[in-house]
């Protein structure tokens, strides 16, 4: 079964601001290092992931079926409307980090979301709560894995890596992953056509039989004092030269705290997809965020 048709964010989105460095998997982990390119004058593009993640910002919060039940153009800006108006309401500052871990699980992993969890907000109801997103993939061997994310967007690296894996404790003692199976069979956001109807079918009666392989995909932004090197105009031009090398070198401390943190994890069974992203700032990119919607 291809699931690929339902992705909304295309690579050529991601390969514009985003780039990498190699991937390294740590036991059952494994660590991407992302980062955002360089426009030709030097300067990071925070500017256009912030308006690439504004302009898609329906496609996340809504259902196919919210979207097309009207092709009126002013019900289509009434929707956008409505999804910026919750961003801008509500006090919840992880946010902007859960609509980047979903732009990267899309065009990444090429994970589809399957819940708009944002479309529940506008009923607030307990429903919302759990995990920051929930995505599938289909293996080759047909079987389902269903994807839970966790997005922490912190000033310090290692408290957001600690939250993130308790976060994940928490939801897996409390079981929380058997309500995330009620919302996508409730709340699929694809139901719309017969093939679709199909896939929820796939996805029910796995659920039913206990077939389904649980997986978690995290992303931790976090401030990078290297990229202060940008205000020194002689140091400018070498550092984003020389950008990949340095944050190699950042990564390999990164790995040795996550080896250190898996080693002691209750649950290190589970496998994990952790993307990492440096910021400037990541207080400030929120608030221009904030400021654009």
């Amino acid at each position: 079964m291809n699931i690929e048709e339902y992705l909304e964010i295309k690579e050529e989105l991601y390969t514009n601001i985003f780039s990498n460095i190699d991937n390294e998997t740590v036991n059952n982990a494994i660590l991407r290092f992302h980062y955002i390119k360089f426009n030709p004058n030097n300067e990071p593009k925070f500017d256009k992931l912030i308006d690439t993640i504004i302009n898609h910002i329906t496609l996340y919060c809504y259902s196919i079926s919210k979207r097309t039940e009207n092709d009126y153009e002013a019900y289509k800006n009434r929707l956008y409307r409505e999804a910026a108006r919750l961003f801008r309401e509500n006090d919840k500052s992880g946010e902007f980090g859960e609509l980047i871990l979903w732009f990267l699980l899309e065009s990444v992993l090429k994970a589809p979301q399957v819940v708009a969890k944002m479309d529940l907000k506008t009923n607030r109801n307990d429903e919302i709560k759990g995990a920051d997103g929930i995505h599938i993939n289909i293996t080759n061997q047909n079987i389902l894995e269903i994807i839970f994310g966790e997005s922490k967007l912190y000033n310090n690296l290692s408290k957001a890596i600690i939250d993130a894996f308790n976060s994940i404790e928490n939801f897996l003692e409390k079981e929380q992953y058997k309500r995330e199976y009620n919302l996508i069979t409730t709340h699929f956001k694809w139901l719309n056509t017969e093939h679709q109807t199909k896939l929820l079918n796939f996805i029910s009666n796995n659920i039913e039989a206990d077939e389904v392989k649980i997986k978690f995909a995290i992303l931790i932004g976090f401030d990078w004092e290297k990229y202060q090197k940008l205000q020194e105009p002689l140091e400018r031009k070498k550092f984003v030269e020389e950008f990949e090398s340095i944050y190699q070198e950042k990564a390999k401390k990164i790995i040795n705290t996550i080896e250190q943190k898996l080693s002691k994890f209750k649950y290190n069974n589970y496998e994990f997809d952790i993307f990492f992203l440096p910021f400037k700032s990541v207080d400030e990119m929120r608030k221009r965020f904030k400021s654009e919607l």
